[in-house]
């Protein structure tokens, strides 16, 4: 009897050989990256089977939720960034330090590092453990950085609450692109407009607590140009 190689697995015992049908893994769709057939068959059959249940479910109105859940997210990293930026020249007014860019220095590098952490965190503890944890440290931290007696210790703040913002931006795209159809998966792009948002809530935070000349000259600024 003819055995094909390919759809049977030899197991050696002693000196006795043992065939083994083995299950061959879903075809390769259209769509996917690549096909880990060659790397782990079994994982290679598991993720075809969910992206296909996940295909044959389509668009819901859970999907919708996940869009504003994670857009909210989005929101949330851009207002932070944008925060730090409208009251960096006040906090160098008001504690002059010798390098006066170590706010901006940190929160980049807090973003990257909080990228790297809990992008791979978040396959240990879970997306939804991760979601959470990162946007509670970037509320928690912004707020404190508020009551910073110095620049350093604010600057710290800062770059604590971006750990937070960095992790929560990675998390927003990956949690959201997991749960979506094949054929709406450019939905993702969409959630640039919540940065958009994001950072018109901070603007407008920032308006109304404008003192009334400091107002009047951007007024009389913005009148001249």
């Amino acid at each position: 009897m003819a055995i094909d190689s390919e759809t049977v697995g030899i197991s050696h015992i002693g000196n006795v050989e043992h065939e083994m049908p083995t299950k061959e893994p879903a075809p390769t769709g259209p769509g996917d990256v690549m096909s880990l057939e060659n790397v782990d068959r079994a994982l290679s059959a598991k993720m075809h089977y969910v992206n296909d249940a996940i295909d044959a479910i389509g668009f819901t109105g859970y999907h919708t939720k996940l869009f504003f859940l994670n857009g909210f997210g989005y929101g949330v990293d851009s207002l932070l960034l944008f925060l730090m930026s409208i009251s960096a020249e006040q906090v160098v007014a008001q504690y002059p330090p010798k390098f006066t860019r170590g706010a901006q220095l940190g929160f980049y590098l807090a973003l990257l590092v909080g990228a790297l952490f809990w992008g791979s965190t978040a396959d240990v503890i879970g997306r939804k453990w991760a979601f959470n944890f990162s946007l509670l440290i970037s509320a928690i931290f912004s707020i404190v950085a508020g009551a910073a007696p110095n620049y350093p210790v604010w600057a710290a703040f800062v770059a604590l609450s971006a750990f937070g913002s960095g992790g929560n931006l990675v998390l927003d795209t990956t949690v959201f692109l997991e749960y979506l159809p094949s054929n709406k998966q450019w939905l993702l792009t969409l959630l640039a407009g919540w940065w958009g948002v994001g950072q018109t809530v901070a603007g407008l935070v920032a308006w109304g607590f404008m003192g009334k000349r400091c107002l009047t000259l951007v007024l009389e600024y913005g009148t001249d140009e």
